[in-house]
């Protein structure tokens, strides 16, 4: 298995940070270092709206005035933007979990 060395300079200021630390080396793409800005991000986004619809729905049902209705489309809502979100955050696994993980600690098992 060939090795490849790569090189980091490393400002002093910041040498400590790395003592004793893996780093996580993933080979990527142009497209795929893309994805996995906007999957990460795309992710929290809809994480952050889960959290508010969820909160909004726990108080709508805690109301009389609230129907299943409205309900049902403020779910309606959220599922495509979650089956999009899925989508994602799988091509970022698949990315990530090409990565080589080096370091002193390196031997602890293969990302995922």
């Amino acid at each position: 298995m060939p090795d490849i060395n790569i090189t980091i300079p490393v400002p002093d200021e910041n040498a400590a940070f790395f003592a004793g630390r893996d780093m996580i080396v993933t080979p990527v793409t142009d497209r795929e270092a893309m994805t996995l800005a906007t999957g990460l991000d795309a992710l929290e986004k809809v994480l952050t709206l889960n959290r508010k619809t969820l909160t909004t729905l726990r108080q709508a049902g805690e109301t009389k005035s609230t129907t299943t209705t409205q309900i049902a489309k403020t779910l309606d809502m959220l599922i495509p933007q979650n089956v999009e979100a899925e989508k994602l955050i799988i091509e970022v696994r698949t990315i990530l979990g090409r990565s080589a993980r080096v370091g002193p600690n390196q031997n602890r098992g293969k990302m995922q």
